[in-house]
Parts: C-alpha cells; sequence; structure tokens
C-alpha cells in the first residue's frame, strides 16, 4: 500500500482520506512505530485540547511529528473526535495520506456537521420570532 495512494472520500468536491486508513497504513509500515495523546482539559472540563505525537521509530525518538486539536466537550463522543483529528493530523504531517489537504475526511466531516445545527437554530428561532405571542391574562385583583 502506498501511503499517498490510500482509499478517498469526497467531501464538497475535495479527496480526503479517513484517519483509519491513515492508521492503518502506519501499522502496518511502522512496526516499530508509535502514537501518544495526551488530553488536556479547561478547570470546569467543558473544554478539551489533544495533542498527538507520531513516533516512526521508537528508537529515533528525536524524528517525531506533533498535532493539536481543541474544542467544546459539550456533545457525545466530543473528545473522540478531538483526538482523531489530532492523530490524522499528526499521521498527515508524517506525509500519510495527502492528496488535496492535510485535513483529513473524518475532521472535514466534523467541521461540516458543526456548521448544520447553527444554521437549523437560526431558522427555527426567525420562526419563533415571528410567533404572536397570546394575551396575557389579566389578574384577579
Amino acid at each position: 500500500m502506498d501511503k499517498n495512494n490510500l482509499p478517498t472520500i469526497n467531501l464538497k468536491g475535495k479527496q480526503y482520506v479517513m484517519v483509519h486508513d491513515r492508521l492503518v497504513f502506519f501499522n502496518e509500515t511502522f512496526l516499530n512505530g508509535s502514537i501518544i495523546t495526551d488530553i488536556h482539559y479547561k478547570d470546569d472540563g467543558s473544554y478539551a485540547w489533544v495533542t498527538a505525537t507520531v513516533r516512526p521509530d521508537v528508537v529515533n525518538v528525536e524524528r517525531k511529528f506533533i498535532a493539536h486539536s481543541s474544542g467544546p466537550v459539550d456533545e457525545e463522543k466530543a473528545l473522540e473526535k478531538l483526538e482523531t483529528v489530532a492523530v490524522g493530523r499528526a499521521l498527515a504531517y508524517m506525509g500519510i495520506g495527502i492528496i488535496e489537504s492535510i485535513a483529513s475526511a473524518d475532521e472535514m466531516k466534523i467541521w461540516i456537521d458543526s456548521k448544520k445545527p447553527k444554521i437549523q437554530k437560526k431558522e427555527s428561532m426567525a420562526k419563533i420570532d415571528n410567533l404572536e405571542s397570546p394575551p396575557l391574562p389579566t389578574p384577579p385583583f
């Protein structure tokens, strides 16, 4: 398997490689490699940042590829998504699975999905704003 000939998916007209395909290539090619993630939280736990460190060979500790990801931890699987983005970027910095962008298909899906709820919320709020409230009852005093 060639690192630049991994399976891709089309998102918004561009080809992206999934992180799991980058991981499979890494694990099959770099048998003495390692991937380590460190997760840090804001004091109240509402925000996290992940650092991923990829070493193609654990004997040569100076050769490493580091990437970061951060965001709110306010939905199901938010932390896993942040970790996936960081690992995918670190593998891309190593040159694995770069077609048109460093971003992975996973990262782009997360970004695209993050835009959908905001649009739906705005539309819902506009509908609510256009509703007329019934008159309040007059107190009996």
